[in-house]
């Protein structure tokens, strides 16, 4: 039983690490930085008033990215959530995509990262520059600028919104056909997965959400991201949002 277990997870790691190796890099970096800086992790985090002048202390953007949480528990639960919709969407743009023989045996494989997709990073590195130039705006308009309190501001990560967009952009791009079981016994459309996962945090990561979900929407539109079939993903989204619209319009109506 213990070696049927480090098989499967061999085969799975091989296969994040041929289709989605962007995705695996980080999830490493961010295992690591966590097991590094594990009591002082706020000298990498996202201050509005520590990366403009004076300080311009610029570096702390990347890596409020890479920081996947202040507490281990948050950590693993983002890592698990870069495996879940992150990785599937980065396979999407893997030019040689495949999955692992049925036959694999820890023997006869070897573990190699496949090669990087440009159009991928270009989506990641968009997300993170839109998120990080909208995160100073909304503070640079906020009261708080005004009345200095935004030096009381605790330093955060950034990457709980990059994970919603990501989630976002799998969610737009993914094939209809392809249900996901959420809470074993749900089967979703994809399209459906982010606002299931809102409901079941109890609606906590409301903001995040729709960071996420602006940011998948211009990101997804700059870069003309297409879903599985060729087609735009934010125009097919912008149409199955209206039949939302209309649906519960419809409901209040009766």
């Amino acid at each position: 039983m213990l070696e049927t277990a480090k098989i499967t997870f061999l085969k799975t790691f091989k296969s994040v690490a041929k289709n989605s190796p962007v995705t695996l890099i980080q999830i490493g970096l961010g295992i690591a930085i966590h097991s590094i800086v594990l009591f002082a992790p706020q000298a990498l985090l996202f201050h509005p008033k520590l990366i403009t002048p004076p300080r311009l202390e610029l570096y702390r953007i990347p890596t409020s990215f890479l920081v996947l949480g202040i507490s281990t528990l948050d950590v693993i639960k983002r890592a698990a959530a870069l495996y879940y919709w992150q990785a599937p969407l980065e396979a999407m743009y893997a030019k040689h995509s495949s999955t692992i023989d049925d036959d694999f045996t820890e023997k006869e494989e070897k573990i190699e990262l496949g090669p990087i997709s440009t159009d991928f990073v270009k989506i990641l590195v968009t997300s993170m520059s839109f998120i990080s130039v909208t995160e100073l705006l909304l503070f640079s308009s906020s009261n708080t600028t005004k009345t200095g309190s935004i030096l009381k501001i605790f330093p955060y990560t950034l990457y709980p919104i990059l994970e919603h967009a990501m989630r976002w952009l799998w969610a737009m791009c993914a094939d209809e056909r392809q249900t996901v079981k959420i809470m074993e016994f749900v089967r979703l459309e994809p399209v459906l997965v982010p606002l299931a996962m809102l409901v079941m945090d109890g609606f906590g990561t409301w903001t995040a959400t729709l960071k996420g979900l602006a940011t998948a929407i211009v990101v997804g539109q700059v870069l003309q991201v297409k879903r599985w079939n060729g087609q735009p993903a934010v125009k097919w989204f912008y149409v199955i949002s209206n039949q939302w619209y209309v649906w519960i319009r419809k409901q209040f109506q009766k």
